[in-house]
């Protein structure tokens, strides 16, 4: 039976085996990177920026609805698992309403999930390699960024880790009943906590069983498992996950993610290479590496297949292929964070294809991979050092109506664009960052909006969030006919404006406020 470690540290290797530290050393590193992992995951969470427009409106699910109610369909077009909307739950109960209250489960998430990969990385891989893409792992954006975002992301990386862990070690024990018992239970866990759950499921329970195939008493011990495991999702599906599924505004929002099953133009039939490349690029976080991550991770996934390791070909590579066939299905999209899980075995695959050149015994080899690990390095290392003056944030709407609030008076009237109304609702309602004592008197506007009796008000102020040019510019070009710009501001998707009424609006200014930025 073929090892599922590549590295052996208890077998004895030359020194030329890995150009890079001797294995103390390595530890040392792999311990730097999860502690560097670790504190850009606090100093995000620290930041406390403010909600953006999908955090405000799972808030409001969560804040408004009692526990009970959380088991059925939210509100706003948004789906979540059980587990994961009752942990945030608890943590508002124990917490408060805060953004950091509402955010510390994703932090949880994260801190475990940058262990948790550590030590796969290590059982798997080991050497050189495994330092490498635990660093990569512990600096990547998207990963720090999700670590303090109300969403259940982070929780599909975490399910996927603690899935594969139990399944390597369920494998090291000749499959004993202990370690299929814990195996069952995490994966009852995961699949209330994580939808994407599902496909490192599938992967684990095909690697286990082509593995125990030949072994007739564990191949019934484990089919059995399999057969329970499946009730529980099948259960799981109809109840709570197949109205998301059949939602409308889902399906429409996220239709780009799913995998033409005709082609109709070039575009699609270079579909899956194009999505692929984005995810490398974008939601693994490697920017301009992002080719040589693919090729890197397309040379472990030779290298696993020529030495017949299928367990854990399948267990990296097989959540790929599974999430492809839930999009060609329409069932599962292939983009952006929901498949931010899939980068912890893209990094797995990527370390594989960087443990070939560490390995070989040619020194311009092992140069050639030491020179292939920086190039990987490079754009995540300064992303993150970027992130520690600037935080990764998308809408920053608290600024923009604390600001309103501290020079409006009584006399005012804001204006809150549609797609600004649930951060809206969430800091007026909730939060406790926010005082709303003599506030100006507000409005929720649409494109459809018409001003009138605009004169009554000393002055009005507007805020997009989730900024849309061609709806803002409607209210701003109807608010014009009875005021005129004053000030204008933004902070990066939230714009702030100040009209005064009862003036001829000034010439030229039509659109030029918001497309001129």
């Amino acid at each position: 039976m073929t090892d599922v470690c590549a590295f052996d540290p208890r077998k004895k290797h030359s020194e030329n085996d890995h150009p890079l530290p001797e294995a103390s050393e390595r530890w040392l590193w792999i311990t730097l990177a999860v502690g560097l992992g670790i504190a850009l995951r606090l100093w995000q969470f620290r930041m406390n920026r403010s909600l953006w427009l999908d955090e405000a409106m799972l808030s409001l699910n969560i804040l408004s609805r009692s526990p009970a109610e959380l088991f059925k369909p939210l509100d706003y077009a948004q789906g979540a698992p059980v587990g994961f909307l009752l942990l945030e739950k608890l943590s508002v109960v124990f917490f408060g309403s805060s953004e950091q209250a509402l955010r510390l489960p994703a932090l949880l998430a994260g801190l475990i999930s940058t262990v948790f990969f550590a030590v796969l990385a290590r059982r798997l891989i080991g050497g050189a390699a495994g330092a490498v893409v635990t660093f990569l792992f512990s600096i990547a954006c998207p990963l720090v960024y999700y670590s303090a975002e109300t969403k259940q992301y982070g929780f599909d990386l975490l399910s996927y880790l603690a899935i594969m862990l139990c399944a390597l070690a369920a494998k090291r024990s000749s499959y004993t009943l202990g370690r299929m018992i814990t195996l069952a239970g995490v994966a009852v866990l995961s699949m209330a906590f994580s939808h994407a759950s599902i496909f490192a499921l599938a992967s684990a329970g095909l690697g286990i069983l082509i593995d125990v195939r030949g072994r007739p008493g564990s191949f019934r011990r484990l089919f059995g498992f399999g057969i329970a495991l499946a009730l529980i999702f099948a259960l799981n599906y109809w109840f709570l996950l197949r109205p998301l599924t059949h939602h409308p505004e889902l399906l429409k929002y996220w239709r780009k993610g799913f995998l033409p099953l005709l082609p109709h133009s070039i575009f699609e039939v270079s579909w899956i290479y194009q999505a692929i490349v984005e995810f490398f690029e974008d939601t693994s976080g490697l920017n301009r590496a992002a080719m040589l991550g693919l090729a890197s991770a397309t040379t472990g996934v030779i290298q696993l297949a020529r030495r017949r390791n299928w367990f854990v070909l399948l267990i990296l590579a097989g959540p790929f292929v599974f999430v492809l066939l839930g999009s060609a299905m329409q069932k599962y999209p292939f983009n952006g964070r929901l498949i931010l899980f899939l980068v912890s075995p893209a990094l797995i695959l990527v370390g594989y294809g960087l443990q070939l050149f560490f390995q070989d015994t040619r020194r311009e080899i092992r140069l050639a991979g030491m020179v292939a690990a920086t190039l990987l390095l490079v754009d995540p290392s300064i992303a993150a050092f970027r992130s520690l003056n600037t935080p990764l944030q998308k809408q920053s709407i608290r600024p923009a109506l604390q600001s309103v609030l501290t020079q409006a008076t009584s006399d005012d009237l804001l204006l809150i664009g549609s797609t600004a109304e649930y951060q809206y609702r969430y800091y007026r309602e909730f939060s406790k960052s926010i005082n709303w004592d003599n506030a100006p008197a507000v409005k929720i506007v649409h494109p459809s909006w018409r001003a009138a009796g605009m004169t009554q008000y000393k002055h009005v102020w507007v805020i997009f969030s989730h900024f849309f040019p061609f709806d803002a510019s409607a209210i701003l070009d109807e608010l014009e006919i009875e005021a005129h710009l004053i000030r204008e501001d933004q902070i990066n998707e939230t714009r702030l404006y100040l009209y005064e009424p009862g003036q001829t609006p000034l010439r030229g200014l039509k659109h030029r406020p918001i497309l001129s930025r």
